[in-house]
């Protein structure tokens, strides 16, 4: 998943001080989509799968607002941010996609 890769990007390039106040929830969010996904697909019940791919859904939400403020604070970043956003919806496009396949 390529949006974990630019968000590392992104979080090296902020100054120290507000990579440490923001990077910990930008990361968890980034790390959190994939990771749910799998976690769901794992699961034996279709039911508990669509729970994962909420959270995983949730995640995307999650990271979008964490980039827009962001992107307010740094807004020399504002056109690295807006490069992740349409990939990171495309993901959540996938998402309900499959959720609806279930």
């Amino acid at each position: 998943m390529r949006v974990r890769h630019d968000v590392r990007q992104i979080l090296l390039a902020i100054p120290p001080q507000d990579r440490f106040e923001v990077g910990g929830g930008v990361t968890r969010a980034a790390w959190s989509i994939p990771c749910n996904i799998a976690e769901g697909q794992m699961r034996l019940d279709r039911r508990d799968y669509k729970q994962f791919l909420s959270y995983a859904r949730g995640s995307v939400g999650e990271l979008d607002t964490q980039f827009v403020a962001l992107a307010d604070d740094h807004p020399h970043f504002e056109k690295r941010i807006e490069a992740i956003i349409d990939p990171l919806w495309g993901v959540s496009r996938m998402i309900t996609a499959i959720m609806k396949q279930l």
